[in-house]
């Protein structure tokens, strides 16, 4: 039904922001890296 759309939907959104939140950190940590 509906829910089931709404529902991968948002997984796919959910898997989205932890990528660009992967690579946010991987840019933190570079950027870390760099200073040093």
């Amino acid at each position: 039904g509906p829910a089931d759309i709404y529902k991968s939907v948002a997984d796919i959104r959910d898997a989205e922001s932890l990528g660009k939140v992967r690579e946010y950190k991987k840019q933190l940590k570079a950027a870390a890296k760099a200073k040093d």
